[in-house]
């Protein structure tokens, strides 16, 4: 006797590649709705000529003078999503970004691939945490919820929208480890109402962060944070 049939091989094997793809697809795409929604640009025709800069992360003290540097010399008012341990750990450097006019977002906790298969208390808890240390550095809780790094469970996502937030990821993302080429083409093309997401814990993304703004503006794209951008409050209880 065969211990792998015919029927198995012909419809199981392919109907269990088909739903391990699909859920793959839904946890890692950062733009895929199959666990819930995720915004990652504006509404069609509802920010003409914008675009919306969203930082993954809190980089060292010398590179964050570069990016807030680069972003005041160009009147770019961006999102910085951070995770709990950043929060907690950095509230002076929190506090500075809320007084320059740019967005805080709760990025979750300090993500590990194990916390997709973590239940319903654990991301209410790593949410409501990463919201209270915002608060403490800001006095108000974030509005947006960045999945980490665009990985999202259906508990993650559920937690997040009860717990009062919209998720949000981007359009596009500058990688350090895609050649400058491609990184100018990604950016050279962004589409209006887009959201460009770059890790500014790497040397190389901040480095071409000037080049990249330049060449959106000269497109005549203009920067808008990223809140405003969607039309959504960026702080629970704000206007």
């Amino acid at each position: 006797m065969d211990l792998i049939s015919p029927t198995w091989l012909r419809v199981v094997a392919p109907a269990a590649a088909l739903v391990g793809g699909t859920l793959l697809y839904g946890s890692a795409w950062p733009r895929a709705q199959l666990f819930g929604p995720v915004l990652y640009r504006a509404p069609d025709d509802a920010a003409p000529n914008r675009f919306a800069l969203l930082f993954l992360g809190l980089p060292e003290d010398e590179r964050m003078r570069r990016i807030i540097d680069a972003l005041q010399q160009r009147s770019c008012h961006a999102a910085f999503a951070v995770d709990s341990d950043e929060a907690t750990h950095n509230p002076d450097a929190l506090e500075q970004l809320d007084d320059d006019g740019h967005l805080l977002i709760n990025h979750g906790p300090r993500f590990r691939l194990s916390h997709l298969f973590q239940g319903y208390g654990f991301w209410r808890h790593a949410i409501d945490t990463n919201d209270d240390a915002v608060f403490d550095a800001i006095g108000s809780r974030p509005r947006l919820f960045c999945p980490p790094f665009g990985w999202k469970s259906p508990v993650m996502l559920r937690e997040a929208l009860w717990g009062g937030h919209a998720a949000v990821v981007w359009s596009r993302q500058t990688h350090r480890w895609w050649p400058d080429p491609v990184n100018r083409r990604w950016t050279q093309t962004l589409p209006a109402g887009a959201v460009l997401a770059v890790d500014p814990k790497h040397a190389r993304a901040v480095e071409r962060l000037p080049e990249a703004l330049d060449a959106l503006l000269t497109r005549g794209l203009r920067p808008q944070r990223l809140d405003r951008m969607l039309g959504l409050p960026g702080y629970r209880g704000a206007p």
